[in-house]
């Protein structure tokens, strides 16, 4: 079993560091709700417009001319899921709902 002094001395130092701690959480500026999405909204257009970018000059450096937009030149470049049957009312939303 511990004797008091060193367990006086361990309470107070733990003390001490939650004490720094919260001084230092403060330290933080307080970040409203709609503020932090904005910021997340700016970085996710930010790493869109990378990645955009990045694919482009890929398809340029590696992707012959004529190759390029072979994809989206046929017939077979559709939108995948216009085939699913979708709702045309609201009344058959809440049908199939």
């Amino acid at each position: 079993m511990m004797a008091a002094g060193p367990r006086t001395s361990l309470l107070l130092a733990f003390t001490l560091l939650c004490l720094l701690w919260t001084q230092v959480v403060g330290a933080f500026p307080a970040m409203s709700l709609s503020r932090l999405f904005a910021n997340a909204v700016l970085r996710a257009q930010h790493l869109h417009q990378l990645a955009a970018d990045t694919f482009k000059e890929f398809e340029r450096t590696y992707i012959p001319e004529g190759q390029r937009y072979s994809i989206q030149n046929t017939q077979v470049a559709f939108c995948f899921s216009e085939t699913i049957p979708a709702p045309t009312s609201k009344n058959e939303a809440q049908q199939k709902s």
